[in-house]
């Protein structure tokens, strides 16, 4: 029921915050114009870059929570909760002070190209980006506790509230004709903000389970959560020199208007992946809650279940988009930003095969298989950033896009697939009724 429900309950809210997010885009490219909104997303788009700063530390707290929610240890949920909120407390520290620095020192020639925009706004825009990134840094252990004792309906709530505010933020900024270092603390900073009022809420509703306890704070511990993430700090690294670039290769390559239609379409089809991300994230939880539990059938049966229904689903939705997306854009953002057709289809076809290796992906992490992830994606990254920067050289905006396709498909996309089926073959046992259903 589990799954179900984080599909199901409160879809209404998540179809409400997409829109919630479109309108807030739409409103801020028409008031900062496509070059000066190319560089809000590109500095938003820093985040997916970083995402490695919790060093795979949130990763491996939604599997160990999971298992240990599963046993009913609670000790080993408030250990695992104390330590990695301790290790990304740190870490958070850490990005402010030697983050600050790099950034008040960077080449002015380093910055991105934007016709227009000052140089010392792109900088402050960073400063602002570095200083909110690291202080709610250690707030991100609230979602991934969520999810992992199942709390879907609750994340929906918070990202709702969250949607309200971010559009209720930039028609502020609108109305006041404030500057772009506002726009990015507000796409930065209210995530952040959203993150440490579920944190909160979950140490006091559920404190027997995950409140942080003193007693259970050690190095050793702290270090163990560290060495636990390991592989997904891997895959982490892997996927934001993969992925997270494409916006990088663009801006640079292009320039920032060039950044900013990516930038615009690639909030597009995420939305359709939000739609579906509650259900999928706890499919991860909901395996190694499985598992813990030995029961495969249940896996096995429940994964093609969702993997089927949810690929039926996407299909049609990216079909939509290409179908109305290149009429509708301009209308949404204003006519600066006018994406062709052939630009749809080709993000299309990526986030489709990325929505499908994201299903296998969460399989697999939830039975443990993280490092046969990790080493074929850093090999895949190696391939993927000089691939896309060529193809974006010679086909343009699709570039980095195929160039996913091709290097994921044929180094990580093969072998994750293979792993799955093999965590998918039929179990041997009696099946069993299980509580996840």
């Amino acid at each position: 029921m589990a799954i179900r429900r984080a599909f199901v309950s409160g879809a209404g809210a998540k179809v409400l915050t997409i829109l919630l997010g479109l309108a807030a885009i739409g409103a801020a490219t028409r008031h900062l114009g496509a070059n000066a909104y190319g560089v809000v997303a590109i500095i938003v788009g820093l985040t997916g870059l970083f995402g490695f700063l919790d060093f795979g530390i949130g990763g491996s707290l939604v599997s160990d929570l999971a298992r240990s929610y599963a046993r009913r240890t609670v000790r080993d949920m408030r250990t695992a909760v104390t330590n990695s909120y301790a290790a990304l407390s740190v870490i958070g520290g850490l990005v402010v002070v030697l983050g600050c620095p790099i950034v008040l020192n960077l080449p002015s020639e380093l910055l991105f190209d934007a016709p227009g925009v000052n140089a010392t706004e792109i900088r402050l825009s960073l400063l602002l980006y570095v200083v909110a990134t690291g202080v709610t840094l250690p707030f991100n252990v609230g979602p991934r506790i969520a999810l992992s004792l199942q709390f879907g309906l609750l994340t929906g709530i918070v990202n709702l509230v969250s949607g309200v505010m971010v559009l209720v933020l930039v028609a502020i900024g609108v109305s006041f004709d404030l500057s772009l270092s506002y726009f990015v603390l507000i796409f930065v900073g209210v995530p952040g903000i959203t993150n440490f009022a579920v944190t909160i809420y979950l140490f006091i509703r559920h404190k027997r389970y995950v409140l942080p306890k003193w007693s259970l704070l050690s190095f050793s511990g702290a270090l163990n959560m560290v060495l636990r993430g390991l592989p997904f700090l891997v895959m982490g690294i892997a996927g934001a020199i993969a992925y997270q670039t494409d916006i990088l290769v663009v801006a640079y390559v292009l320039g920032s208007a060039g950044a900013a239609v990516f930038a615009v379409l690639t909030r597009i089809f995420s939305s359709l992946i939000q739609l579906f991300a509650g259900g999928l994230q706890q499919m991860w939880a909901s395996v190694a809650h499985a598992l813990a539990e030995d029961d495969k059938e249940w896996v096995r049966r429940k994964f093609w279940h969702t993997f089927s229904i949810t690929m039926t689903l996407f299909v049609v939705a990216a079909g939509l988009a290409v179908l109305l997306g290149p009429s509708l854009v301009p209308i949404w953002v204003g006519s600066s930003i006018s994406p062709s057709w052939d630009l749809f289809l080709a993000f299309a076809v990526w986030n489709t095969y990325n929505f499908a290796m994201m299903q296998f992906s969460f399989l697999l992490n939830g039975a443990g298989k993280v490092w046969s992830q990790a080493i074929p994606a850093l090999i895949m990254a190696g391939i993927n950033v000089p691939l896309s920067i060529y193809l974006t050289q010679q086909i343009g905006l699709a570039g980095p896009l195929y160039g996913s396709l091709i290097s994921h498909s044929l180094t990580v996309g093969w072998l994750t697939v293979l792993w799955a089926l093999r965590v998918l073959r039929p179990a041997d046992s009696q099946v069993r009724i299980s509580s996840h259903a």
